[in-house]
């Protein structure tokens, strides 16, 4: 599945732009192409739940929904081809839905066009459809990754910050040679903790330090560095919560996640999935919370389950 690098949020719109209301036939020819708005007016007949919108350039209408989280692409006219010998304007359509294999990249992959106006309208009808899940999932799925990669690295360095003065400022790759000593001196911390034995450090710094640290590790070694983890998805879209199961011990959690979709009325979504939902909801975007998840945007959290 390949998916354009810009994926347009309709929350991006400012309320200028969701008013919109394509100019009438008799304005100027210069502020959009009559055949364009032409275009726009016959696809809202076939398609009246959606609507265009004009971010930039004139030759261009954005189409979205209005409940939906990204924008389903744009129809244009004009001649959108790579150096023409000689210009041609024609109906386009603009969807990562179309793989336009005459291009390597760049929203030319993503386009096809149509001197017919009718045949214009099929390619938009078939194309500029509804986001998938899945879909979701893959655009989503590295700034999740990215963000326990974060938390791991953090929790690295506050550790190495206090045991590395105790063992001559060694680096992180030089710890596993003290494993022997840092596993004894983990299990009499413990032994100490819980069964309150009368021993005690001479020096009381080092044991605090110790004590935090060994949290720390385990912390960090516990689910953050599972790779065969199994975490929902909450896709909040159309007003409602879709969900899907994402599993770690695959490179592409997010392939797959249609398998087994579900979706609930917002009052109606399960109580440990609204629980950790609302603690991601506390702290900022893409902060990693172990045994909790992370909350890639407004509309999109990964919990563990």
């Amino acid at each position: 599945m390949a998916l354009p690098y810009t994926n347009v949020k309709v929350s991006d719109l400012t309320e200028g732009q969701k008013e919109y209301v394509l100019p009438d036939n008799d304005d100027r020819e210069n502020v959009m192409p009559m055949e364009l708005r032409k275009f726009g007016r016959y696809l809202l007949q076939k398609m009246p739940m959606l609507k265009v919108t004009q971010r930039a350039a004139n030759t261009k209408l954005w189409v979205y929904h209005p409940d939906e989280t990204y924008m389903r692409g744009y129809i244009a006219y004009g001649d959108f081809r790579e150096n023409p010998k000689e210009r041609l304007d024609t109906y386009w359509v603009y969807s990562r839905c179309i793989s336009n294999n005459r291009y390597h990249g760049g929203d030319e992959y993503f386009m096809r066009n149509s001197k017919k106006l009718d045949k214009a309208l099929q390619i938009a009808r078939t194309n500029l459809s509804p986001w998938s899940i899945e879909e979701a999932a893959e655009l989503t799925w590295d700034d999740m990754r990215s963000a326990r990669r974060k938390e791991q690295s953090r929790l690295g360095d506050e550790s190495l910050s206090l045991i590395s003065p105790y063992l001559n400022n060694a680096y992180d790759t030089q710890i596993p040679k003290y494993k022997t000593v840092l596993n004894e001196l983990d299990n009499l911390v413990q032994q100490m903790k819980h069964f309150n034995l009368p021993y005690k450090f001479v020096d009381s710094g080092l044991q605090k330090d110790l004590s935090n640290y060994f949290a720390l590790t385990k912390k960090n070694n516990s689910i953050l560095n599972r790779s065969d983890y199994t975490m929902s998805m909450v896709w909040i879209e159309e007003r409602q919560a879709k969900t899907c199961e994402v599993k770690g011990e695959e490179l592409w959690g997010y392939r797959g996640a249609n398998a087994g979709a579900k979706t609930y009325p917002l009052d109606g979504i399960p109580e440990d999935l609204m629980g950790k939902m609302a603690v991601l909801q506390t702290v900022d975007v893409n902060t990693y919370i172990p045994d909790i998840g992370v909350r890639t945007s407004d509309e999109v959290f990964y919990v563990y389950r």
